[in-house]
């Protein structure tokens, strides 16, 4: 059975412009003669008309901007009457059929490839993951690798922290919200502790390190790397030692869970999902911390500074729970009801901010991170009305208007970006840009995208597979007419649009990076482009009629390119691997059946 695609654009709304659908105008009469234009005329007359009347709209509404009044009227008016209030902060459903592995199981066109041992995905990974030895070996016998140079420790958390607007956004608003990871609290003791150390230079036991300074540790020789430090040998084994220390210390944080405590935890399970890829023990971590949650804020409610502390928790711990759930099945817990409860207004940009970031850098890391919370509820209210077990066979037709909401949504949410905050949402405008977004600007386009993409793609796999889905439900010719109608066609191209900018992303990141600027890929990236894979790869098989997307060139190199950066992830991961298995099998599979 398929599974939950994404609805149409819009019945009547374009899905980029918000005009009004041709289609609406023509006359029954007429209609035979109008089905008679050319399939890539169509595309191009339905493309650049709104297109246009879109940029007028967006040159108007930037000439009427006042910094008092940043919202745009003429977005706001594309949203329908009965949404046109603000959206509440969501939770992910308990169930839903979004997650990357569930099209393995449910596209009869993916299924066809899966080896029967290899039919439940999510089973298979979770088997690889629990057998996966990376982090729970023992370290015994090499006592060796327990020590490193004093002088090596000092240059790698100092680099991470003259860095730190260069590190992954959420790691940024977590340090730079945390006194207890400034470099006053983490290097100045190992400084004086060098003074008193003679002769010059001592190897240190990484034993004797506080849990914030191996994090620290850790995190600089993952993220930075051996090139950016000096020469340092073993410097894999070392990071993987320095973060099992602090994983061996989890049981003396969770036996008092404190405002401190709760940060600690909360990094170590960004550190699993983000830098080592184990989602499943990050999971574990964020779903132990509920009732803690729940006490610290009863107990702290009259301190503004320790309620701001929680704030900024409770978003990464919202955030990351809901990036790792769309991918593996769980019960969410309650911190969207917690952030709705306590913190019902936006961001509160008076938050303390600590360690490097001057008053600029501050109110950047506050509004970034406000927009990925936006962006990620924009994603679990999509997965709410698409992508629910009950809603796996609904057609375009049934599922227009969530589809026409969401994108009148999403638009209005770009126009209300900063000027420095914007970035490219076709792929022409990136690859003339040619270079590579920062690292905050990357993260916050690559879930815009991964938003298009899911909002569309349900729309793309029916107007693909549609006689596959007519043979389970046979349509009215009324619904059939519906269904085929120009705004699909935009909706497809949208899905494939977003899905190509994912991999553009992240092939620029590649080409771009140097020996000392390492891309950084996530897990979360990398199941992102495992969907997209999966995706792109069903346009090979496409009927003539339907190649109008992406010709057959462009598609094996969209392909190659996203086995190249899984390929060169920047951490070992045995899922990974597998997912690299399954994508060569589906890839073969689609070459011999065409």
């Amino acid at each position: 059975m398929p599974v939950a695609r994404g609805n149409p654009g819009a019945t009547v709304l374009d899905q980029n412009a918000g005009t009004v659908s041709c289609m609406a105008s023509i006359a029954p009469t007429d209609h035979q003669q109008y089905l008679q234009i050319s399939h890539d005329t169509l595309f191009r007359a339905y493309e650049v008309v709104p297109r246009l009347a879109n940029i007028e709209a967006r040159l108007s509404s930037l000439e009427s901007r006042s910094t008092a009044s940043p919202v745009s009227t003429t977005s706001a008016s594309l949203i329908p009457e009965r949404d046109n209030g603000p959206l509440s902060i969501a939770r992910l459903p308990d169930l839903h059929t979004a997650a990357s592995h569930k099209m393995l199981d449910g596209w009869p066109r993916l299924r066809l490839h899966i080896h029967p041992l290899e039919a439940r995905p999510l089973a298979l990974y979770q088997a690889v993951d629990a057998s996966d030895p990376l982090l729970t070996r023992t370290w015994g016998e090499t006592q060796r690798l327990q020590e490193m140079p004093l002088k090596d420790i000092l240059q790698t958390i100092n680099q991470l922290h003259q860095r730190i607007q260069e590190l992954p956004l959420v790691f940024t608003y977590l340090f730079t919200c945390w006194p207890e990871f400034s470099s006053d609290a983490t290097v100045a003791p190992l400084q004086h502790l060098e003074s008193s150390l003679l002769p010059s230079p001592q190897k240190l036991s990484l034993h004797r390190l506080s849990i914030h300074q191996l994090l620290l540790l850790s995190m600089g020789l993952r993220l930075l790397g051996p090139s950016q430090l000096t020469e340092l040998s073993e410097t894999s084994s070392l990071c993987e030692i320095s973060f099992a220390l602090c994983l061996e210390r989890l049981w003396v944080l969770h036996a008092n869970v404190d405002l401190d405590s709760l940060s600690l935890i909360l990094t170590i399970a960004l550190c699993l999902v983000h830098l080592w890829g184990r989602p499943f023990h990050s999971l574990g971590l964020l779903q132990s911390l509920d009732s803690h949650f729940e006490r610290l804020i009863l107990q702290n409610a009259g301190s503004e500074s320790i309620m701001h502390k929680l704030h900024a928790c409770a978003i990464i711990h919202y955030v990351l729970e809901s990036d790792i759930l769309t991918e593996l099945d769980g019960i969410p817990s309650r911190t969207a009801k917690m952030l709705g409860k306590y913190w019902p207004s936006t961001l509160n940009s008076s938050i303390d901010l600590h360690a490097t970031a001057g008053p600029t850098d501050s109110q950047r890391i506050l509004s970034l991170m406000k927009r990925h919370k936006e962006l990620r509820s924009y994603l679990n209210h999509i997965t709410q009305d698409l992508y629910l077990p009950e809603k796996a066979n609904a057609t375009p037709h049934e599922l227009a208007q969530p589809i026409q909401n969401y994108s009148a949504r999403l638009r209005q949410w770009y126009e209300n970006l900063d000027c420095e905050n914007q970035f490219a949402r076709d792929v022409m405008t990136l690859n003339l840009r040619g270079q590579k977004l920062p690292i905050h600007l990357r993260e916050l386009a690559l879930r815009y995208y991964t938003c298009i993409f899911l909002l569309n793609r349900p729309v793309l796999y029916f107007y693909l597979h549609e006689e596959l889905e007519y043979n389970i439900r046979p349509l009215d010719p009324a619904t059939v007419n519906s269904n085929n109608g120009l705004w699909v066609h935009e909706s497809c191209k949208n899905c494939i649009e977003a899905a190509t900018l994912i991999i553009h992303v992240h092939k620029m990141d590649a080409e771009l990076s140097t020996t000392t600027e390492k891309a950084f890929v996530s897990w979360c990236d990398i199941q992102m482009l495992f969907a997209v894979y999966m995706v792109v790869l069903q346009l090979k098989t496409a009927s003539p009629q339907r190649r109008g997307f992406k010709d057959a060139g462009e598609i094996e190199s969209l392909l190659d390119t996203v086995m190249h950066v899984m390929e060169r992830a920047p951490f070992t991961s045995a899922n990974i691997e597998r997912s690299l298995v399954i994508m060569k099998q589906e890839r073969q599979g689609f070459s011999s059946a065409m």
